[in-house]
């Protein structure tokens, strides 16, 4: 659903995600989805005082467009609110 609203609705160009190095199943879970692991971002999530790595997926429009999660049925109502087509469409 979100895939669809970023790039279907929003016109969005890509997604980002993020996970914990050491969660496995997550990444699998995001590279089924046709993410691409694009790195680790060290020390960029705090948690409590601790410093955490990440790693970051990314996933483009064209990838998207070729892959089986653009053919799931997501039925979205509404309208992006003004404060987004004024920021991001003119």
């Amino acid at each position: 659903m979100i895939a669809e609203l970023a790039f279907g609705r929003l016109g969005l160009e890509r997604l980002s995600a993020y996970c914990d190095p050491l969660n496995v199943r997550s990444q699998r879970a995001l590279e089924k989805l046709s993410f691409r692991r694009e790195g680790v971002l060290r020390e960029f999530h705090r948690h409590r005082d601790t410093p955490h790595d990440v790693v970051v997926y990314g996933l483009l429009r064209l990838e998207w467009q070729a892959s089986a999660l653009a053919t799931m049925p997501v039925c979205i109502t509404g309208e992006a609110p003004d404060a987004w087509r004024t920021l991001h469409h003119d």
